[in-house]
């Protein structure tokens, strides 16, 4: 059985002047690791044992989190100012597992440069939750299932008061993700699916699911006749509107 490994990530956010909304950092990591390589990611990384010495896995996160955003990207964050808001755990049929803690914050605009470490992370990019989710469909990024759910989840807020009061609407999920494959076609099923117990996409029922085609690309979500609060607050809505 893969060994799951704890790790923490956060959503950076800052204010653009002007109320012209907000942007979200994004850290593209090399083609070259074994895990998510060429991905646009989150600044975070793996939670080390000598941080979980004596302290909750909590409070650890915390300490992995801002630690790997200075390595990442030499970006200085408040542990303080972390606000948990999801926690993530890999599929069972990946190679390499991870139960990630997913944090948001807020960074002054004029304190935000950024400057990766051309090692793991090779650029990044400060983008509107928008223009992101427009990037990934015209191929200029790509996005894991829980970067892309966590960027619709925010994907109406016009500043940082909007965020923390859009995950606030929730208690932090925990989620873990059922995977079902298709061809091309990736069933990401959470609970609450009809084919969450089993892995099978397609029992008829309640959906509450990620589809996602790389080869077009093509993420959809759903959540019908489903009781289970949606992992993306339903704003799957506002983006196809």
């Amino acid at each position: 059985m893969t060994q799951i490994k704890l790790a923490s990530t956060i959503q950076i956010i800052r204010e653009v002047p002007n109320g012209r909304g907000i942007e979200v950092l994004l850290l593209r990591r090399n083609k070259q690791l074994e895990f998510a390589s060429g991905f646009w990611v989150y600044p975070g990384g793996k939670i080390e044992n000598h941080e979980l010495h004596n302290r909750p896995e909590l409070q650890a996160a915390r300490i992995a989190g801002t630690r790997e955003t200075m390595e990442e990207a030499q970006l200085t964050i408040n542990e303080d100012a972390l606000q948990f808001c999801i926690h993530w755990t890999t599929p069972v049929n990946e190679n390499k597992r991870f139960a990630t803690y997913f944090f948001h914050t807020k960074v002054d605009y004029h304190d935000s440069e950024v400057r990766v470490d051309d090692s793991e992370i090779l650029e990044h990019k400060w983008m509107s939750p928008q223009n992101a989710l427009h990037a990934l469909k015209s191929k200029e990024i790509i996005l894991l299932p829980p970067t892309y759910i966590t960027l619709q989840r925010i994907i109406d807020c016009r500043n940082y008061q909007d965020v923390i009061a859009e995950w606030k609407r929730s208690e932090p999920a925990f989620v873990n993700p059922i995977i079902g494959m298709d061809q091309f076609t990736v069933h990401c099923m959470y609970q609450g699916d009809a084919g969450y117990e089993n892995g099978d996409f397609s029992l008829q029922g309640a959906r509450h699911r990620l589809v996602v085609d790389y080869k077009k690309p093509s993420f959809k979500f759903l959540h019908q006749n489903c009781d289970v609060f949606p992992v993306n607050g339903g704003k799957h809505l506002i983006e196809e509107g």
